[in-house]
């Protein structure tokens, strides 16, 4: 019955069939033929986040995708095959999208019942995307963008594609306090040209709905704020509610809540400067002390056509002490989604950590026709990270330092 409520859920999210009056006056363009808009690639990711503290558990405390210190990683193989919506489609217009990585990073996004244990050494594979698109010239001009299937998060700043994400590591927000993959659906509705609403729903945050490690569904609510400021801001804020915790570790994990809200802020002040700020709010009735909390702000100047400059600062707040730390294993983090046993390092205590990111992205000239090579991306970033516990507890370096000097960065290749 579980499984059930949560497809009839979904269905409910679909607008009702649209009257003769709106289907005469949705007006339709002449859009490119379908298979003309198909496009496939594949982009490799490659990085090193070197410690001169070379901490003996081998590990960079508070990192997630870039754990393993003093150590190359093959982050992600990442192919992708797409046919995107038109985004100045104003009839009916559908796509799809099918993703899957392999790489050290996939073993943070594997979802019950679909990839669990797909590959188990460093590096994995996972399919990060398999949904169906569409828009449906309902309700205003705008229209309705439809998504379902495996999808990623819906919240957040920084993407798991490295070649649109500013930095190499990711912030703390980023690594625990969001969602990073669903089976469901999610729908955006273009109000008018300044407001968009969004709701979706989902077996849960990497569950499905045959294989939910509790029997209810979750969701997401919220808006967007488009071209403020004579077309400088943006604001995205989102809101997901529902249980999360398993019911082999909590056996009341239905009637225990887990919420995350987030708000995300773009300013474009000239061609070459921008700034974004994330403010986040993490509940889990399931968790002693249960919240936890953060804000990063984000300044990227353009220096020249290859060079850019990025810069991230970032207060996050642990009440709970559970949250911020480093799965110990290949699978560890997988075996948590159940409620096994699963090695965790955690701080001592509940811990605010503040972080500061340099970095500069370098996109060589390369000369692709003379090469006839088909790259589409390049790029460069080498990074310098500072982490430092900001009252007083020691999680940096197996547990016995306040801070962390890191310096490393990563290569993106993308066909």
């Amino acid at each position: 019955m579980a499984r059930l409520a949560i497809w009839a859920a979904l269905g409910a999210l679909i607008p009702g069939s649209a009257t003769a009056a709106d289907l005469s006056t949705a007006t339709s363009k002449a859009l490119p033929a379908w298979t003309d808009t198909l496009t496939a690639g594949v982009q490799f990711e490659a990085g090193i986040l070197g410690n001169p503290a070379n901490p003996s558990d081998g590990q960079n405390f508070g990192q997630l995708y870039s754990d393993h210190a003093n150590s190359v990683m093959l982050n992600q193989i990442l192919v992708t095959i797409q046919r995107p919506l038109d985004p100045a489609a104003t009839g009916y217009d559908f796509g799809f999208m099918l993703q899957g990585m392999y790489g050290t990073d996939a073993r943070y996004n594997h979802v019950l019942g679909v990839d669990d244990y797909l590959l188990n050494g460093r590096a994995q594979l996972v399919p990060t995307g398999i949904y169906g698109l569409a828009h449906l010239p309902w309700l205003t001009p705008g229209g309705v963008d439809l998504k379902a299937g495996l999808t990623g998060g819906e919240m957040g700043y920084e993407a798991l594609d490295p070649s649109v994400r500013p930095f190499y590591t990711y912030s703390y927000i980023s690594n625990y306090l969001l969602p990073f993959q669903h089976i469901g659906a999610f729908a955006s509705w273009h109000v008018n040209g300044t407001l968009d609403l969004y709701a979706g729903i989902d077996a849960g945050s990497q569950t499905s709905p045959w294989e939910d490690n509790n029997s209810l569904p979750a969701g997401y609510f919220g808006f967007g704020l488009n071209k403020l400021l004579n077309g400088k801001l943006g604001i995205l804020a989102m809101s997901r509610l529902g249980p999360e915790d398993p019911l082999l570790s909590y056996p009341n994990a239905n009637s225990l809540m887990r919420s995350w809200n987030d708000i995300v802020a773009t300013y474009t002040a000239t061609d070459k400067l921008s700034f974004v700020s994330e403010a986040n709010f993490f509940y889990d009735a399931g968790l002693p002390n249960n919240t936890a909390y953060g804000a990063a702000g984000y300044v990227a100047y353009v220096l020249t056509d290859q060079v850019t400059i990025n810069a991230r600062a970032e207060v996050m707040r642990d009440n709970t002490g559970e949250i911020v730390g480093n799965w110990i294993g290949a699978d560890s983090f997988t075996n948590s989604l159940r409620g096994l046993y699963s090695q965790f390092e955690t701080a001592s205590a509940p811990t605010t950590y503040g972080e500061l990111t340099f970095n500069i992205v370098y996109k060589p000239k390369v000369d692709l026709k003379s090469l006839g090579v088909p790259i589409k991306t390049l790029q460069l970033r080498p990074e310098i990270r500072y982490d430092r516990s900001l009252n007083g507890t020691t999680p940096f370096n197996a547990g016995h330092d306040q801070d962390a000097f890191m310096i490393g960065g990563d290569i993106v290749l993308g066909f």
